[in-house]
């Protein structure tokens, strides 16, 4: 595959596969580079190069991209040994531990409200999917089981950037084209060669204002192997690049390790409530977690007794409300002492939710229950 690796190993630590320096490695270095053609990808507007027996094409441009990357992955594991992908897929996880799979009861031991929502809605949402797909396709392969597997390894591995349009190789070729298109309406159809020529030089520096500004716009989205198999830290600095002349994605981290110790990327600054719906583990003590009430009336309906708070959906974090719902409150007429009544009313009443005993506990829900619960007493001590 092309695929370069700078010192790493697939090890377990704590019972968990990551990736081992196998010797010291320096801040800033380059862990991983990788060839695009290694990687499996969906870039804006594609059209599908699925069977369409397997995925019509009309339902492959209407869904989102992590449904086109699941019915790209699924075609790649049906292929088998055929796919430019073999090792890499069959090295996936045959079960993942986020909560899409979760009964009602597991999910009920979060005793948070929002996440149970928002995985109830993906759930539903998921359903949905397979039932249009299977009336786009009839006779498609892919059952719902296979969708949910494939969602979430699609969700829990693939990362996103800024799309640099078509490689250097494309534009070449592109190039070549419009000089010979250039020639021929020169000596064929007699055309004036500095109108020839104007319109080529516009041509080409269209194509190059798409790569260098308008490509920023739009995402593409990868999974990588090898980038699979290095775990998060929130601490951690690290970049995933596209670099353009070589066609490749380029990992580095401005971190060092020493030998032997896991190397850690980031997955970008998210709170435990994204961190669990779609990776399925939980980090513990991380400074920009927060802690969501779906409908902040409903949260306090007696509890204030000087401010009717509206129904809204409420960010808490570690400093207090975010700034939106503190506007959202300031326009329903609370003034500053009401909103510090109102902040420490539903830290209080979420807090007696949150410590309840459930009916059913696991080890990942205590976990999450306690980092929710840092995030209400971090609130009430500002107030």
């Amino acid at each position: 595959m092309g695929i370069e690796s700078t010192g790493l190993r697939i090890a377990e630590f704590a019972g968990l596969r990551g990736m081992a320096a196998t010797r010291d490695l320096d801040s800033g270095a380059a862990l991983v580079s990788l060839p695009v053609s290694a990687a499996l990808v969906v870039t804006p507007k594609a059209r599908s190069a699925l069977p369409s027996s397997f995925c019509s094409g009309e339902f492959f441009s209407k869904k989102p991209w992590f449904v086109q990357m699941a019915l790209k992955l699924l075609y790649e594991r049906q292929l088998g040994k055929e796919s430019r992908l073999a090792h890499y897929v069959e090295n996936l996880p045959r079960n993942f531990s986020s909560p899409l799979t979760w009964t009602n009861v597991e999910l009920a031991a979060l005793q948070y409200p929002f996440l149970q929502q928002e995985v109830t809605k993906m759930k539903a949402g998921l359903k949905q999917v397979h039932a249009d797909l299977a009336a786009s396709t009839p006779g498609t392969p892919v059952t719902e089981a296979d969708l949910t597997w494939a969602i979430q390894a699609v969700r829990s591995r693939a990362f996103s950037g800024p799309y640099a349009g078509p490689p250097l190789k494309s534009r070449v070729k592109i190039a070549g084209a419009l000089a010979l298109l250039a020639g021929v309406f020169v000596t064929a159809a007699h055309v004036p060669l500095e109108q020839v020529l104007n319109g080529a030089i516009a041509a080409a520096l269209f194509n190059l204002l798409y790569d260098l500004v308008l490509s920023q716009k739009v995402k593409w989205y990868a999974m990588c192997p090898v980038v699979d198999f290095m775990n998060h830290n929130s601490s951690i600095q690290s970049s995933v690049e596209y670099e353009y002349f070589k066609d490749c994605f380029t990992i580095s981290c401005a971190a060092s390790f020493k030998k032997g110790e896991q190397v850690f990327i980031s997955y970008g600054p998210q709170s435990n409530d994204s961190l669990l719906q779609y990776y399925g583990f939980v980090e513990p003590d991380i400074p920009h977690d927060t802690y969501i009430v779906p409908d902040l009336a409903a949260a306090v309906p007696d509890a204030v007794s000087s401010s009717s708070p509206p129904s809204i959906k409420a960010v808490l974090t570690k400093k207090g409300l975010d700034e939106q719902t503190l506007q959202a409150l300031r326009a329903a007429n609370l003034n500053d002492q009401q909103i510090k009544e109102v902040l420490r009313s539903t830290c209080n009443a979420e807090l007696r939710r949150i410590e309840e005993a459930p009916a059913r506990d696991t080890p990942l829900a205590q976990a999450f229950r306690r980092e929710k619960a840092s995030v209400l007493r971090a609130c009430l001590k500002i107030v």
